[in-house]
């Protein structure tokens, strides 16, 4: 017998500058945690993680966006549609011409009067079109490019709801429209004009509606001084998170749909969701349904999670049609070939859409895509946490399911803040993460009707993972999201069997971080996976880091061995291999590092050290045998 002797010590020290592409900082331009990366320069391909968008799409996103500022502040920044930073003429029935401010629109090298981008946002920019803007860049008309960051022209939202603004226009708008005495503007129909003598009695208020004698005729002025918020875009880049994406994760849309959630087809034509698929495939199909989402009566939050919980679990909607056609299975990976069985079939989970319109139909091609049950599944839920639609639509056993393991009552926490509407988005928050939606066996807990049978049992734990963002809203809705986050998104540190196991017991489990500056490791009362946009600039930088969160937490990888000897006879191989987040009793632990030793013996076969003497002894020592199970990826 030989001992094999010698050492072999490797460092590896790096910083990548490769992240997803940062936010779009509307605070002063540097840098941010995205900006690099988290990865280990070895790290491999990641199993993309899958992200479900639900989006409240109900009449209150119809308000406008910078609703915290009853005039406009030049001295704060309000992105949006326009570069807040150029001056526009309006010329051709659109805005166009961006030039550089200096300091102002009103002191131009050229003596030119014209308007001011970051004012045109404040007055123009309603809830809905500030939410595109977070996701896509903002709603194209026409469609956009084929690379889908570039647009041609820009398209506020058109809806007759009418809204009104009162400011002055000095310094902000062309020469005509100089004055010490402000103007009542009004917004509607993806226009805005100056108010005239009999204001809408439909309109929204927003304090004085007196109204101003329209000014005279001259440059710069719509046709009767209506002017359409419609923006040249050029070739300028105007591109949101999901963008930035791309293909780093598998991302779908489901948006609030009066009573429900929906995903796919919409009969009605207000514009329907996007099953969960790869950014090369479907990024096209999702950056457009987000540009061409329209409002519509209704806040469902308890209703659309439980539907996209059964997404996930690929069983029949609560309510028909909201994806019975297609079954697009996000468990499927599309772009991975099928396994071919020994008896020359193939296992392959691809479903390909034929015909358009009323004459699409779903064909199963077991040729394509491989189930991949590593894959984490997370959904990210906008709102103003207002729920309506008392329906209930959930099994009874989970209603105050969350309220059973730690959060108040729904009625004494102020969850009822409509009369009569029931509030159970936490208790199907809860349900969604602690549950097993596609068990290999038997049915989903509590589910336990005909049509709750999975369509695929898959090995492990598939589950979800909740994050909120209380978008627009007042306190009213604020505690029923920050719930959901809480138990909908916990890092639970107890063993199986234990008091507090699926429960989030421990501050620790659900709160680290203060989340008015991510950045700081104190924990301070509000659930991590919670996120506040008050006003439009932070809905993109909340979502940005939400992603970078999950990104994160999706990642894994191994290091490439290194043989500590000669290219021929016996040696040893270490390879060290990483988890970017592992949770125990004693607390969560980022990128937890592991080394293991293998004897290479003179065969060029690896073994491992069965015996534990720290010696090669080929009579005790088992050769170890490597495989890709195609089962489990």
């Amino acid at each position: 017998m030989r001992k094999t002797s010698g050492h072999m010590v490797v460092l590896f020290i790096a910083m990548l500058l490769i992240g997803i592409g940062g936010a779009t900082d509307v605070k002063g331009a540097g840098e941010s945690l995205s900006d690099y990366s988290f990865k280990p320069p070895f790290l491999g391909a990641d199993v993309k993680p899958n992200i479900l968008l639900i989006f409240d799409r109900s009449t209150s996103m119809l308000q406008y966006a910078y609703h915290l500022d009853s005039i406009y502040d030049p001295l704060k920044k309000h992105p949006g549609y326009f570069e807040w930073n150029k001056c526009y003429i309006y010329s051709g029935g659109l805005f166009a011409d961006p030039r550089p401010k200096n300091p102002k629109c009103t002191n131009l090298p050229d003596g030119s009067l014209r308007w001011d981008g970051d004012f045109l946002n404040w007055l123009t920019m309603r809830r809905l079109d500030m939410a595109k803007w977070a996701l896509t860049g903002g709603e194209c008309a026409p469609n956009r490019r084929r690379d889908q960051n570039t647009c041609q022209i820009f398209q506020g939202y058109v809806v007759d709801n009418p809204y009104q603004r009162k400011n002055t226009l000095n310094g902000l708008a062309p020469s005509q429209y100089q004055s010490n005495s402000p103007y009542t503007l009004t917004v509607n129909n993806g226009t805005f004009y100056f108010a005239s003598s009999t204001p809408n009695p439909n309109g929204n208020s927003n304090g004085d509606r007196s109204s101003r004698r329209r000014p005279g005729s001259g440059s710069g002025g719509g046709s009767n001084h209506v002017f359409n918020i419609r923006i040249d875009g050029g070739l300028r880049p105007q591109i949101g998170v999901i963008q930035r994406v791309g293909d780093r994760a598998r991302m779908g849309l489901m948006v609030t749909n009066n009573t429900d959630g929906l995903i796919g087809d919409d009969t009605q034509g207000r514009g329907g969701g996007v099953y969960i698929d790869d950014y090369s495939r479907n990024g096209s199909t999702l950056v457009t349904t987000v540009d061409t989402m329209k409002a519509v009566e209704g806040t469902p939050l308890y209703q659309a999670m439980y539907d996209a919980a059964r997404y996930f679990a690929q069983i029949k909607p609560s309510k028909a049609g909201n994806f019975d056609k297609g079954y697009y299975d996000p468990y499927c990976f599309y772009g991975l070939e099928a396994q071919k069985m020994p008896d020359g079939s193939y296992n392959g989970c691809a479903v390909d859409k034929l015909g358009n319109g009323n004459n699409t139909t779903y064909v199963a091609n077991n040729r394509k895509g491989q189930y991949v049950s590593c894959c984490r599944s997370f959904v990210l839920v906008f709102s103003d946490g207002e729920q309506s639609s008392a329906s209930e639509i959930i099994p009874s056993i989970m209603i105050d399911l969350a309220h059973d393991v730690d959060i108040a009552n729904h009625q004494s926490s102020g969850h009822d803040t409509n009369s009569g509407v029931k509030h159970y988005f936490d208790d199907v928050s809860y349900w969604a993460h602690i549950t097993d939606l596609r068990p290999e066996t038997g049915n989903i807990t509590y589910l336990t009707g005909p049509d709750d049978v999975t369509r695929k049992g898959l090995p492990g734990m598939q589950n979800l993972t909740v994050f909120t963002f209380h978008i627009f809203g007042d306190t009213g809705g604020k505690s029923l999201l920050q719930d959901a986050a809480k138990v909908g998104g916990f890092k639970d540190s107890d063993n199986e069997g234990s008091s507090g196991y699926n429960r989030p017991d421990k501050q620790s489990e659900w709160d680290r971080i203060n989340n008015l500056n991510r950045t700081i490791q104190v924990p301070d009362g509000v659930p991590d996976n919670y996120f506040q946009a008050d006003d439009a600039s932070e809905i993109q930088n909340a979502l940005q880091s939400a992603l970078d969160s999950i990104l994160q937490q999706s990642a894994a990888g191994t290091a490439m061995s290194v043989l500590a000897s000669s290219s021929s006879g016996e040696g040893v191989v270490y390879q060290s291999y990483f988890f970017p987040k592992k949770n125990s009793s004693s607390g969560e632990a980022n990128w937890v590092g592991y080394l293991q030793g293998l004897f290479l013996d003179g065969h060029g076969e690896f073994r491992e050290d069965t015996d534990g003497d720290a010696a090669l002894n080929l009579a005790k020592d088992h050769i170890i045998e490597t495989f890709f199970d195609k089962d489990i990826q």
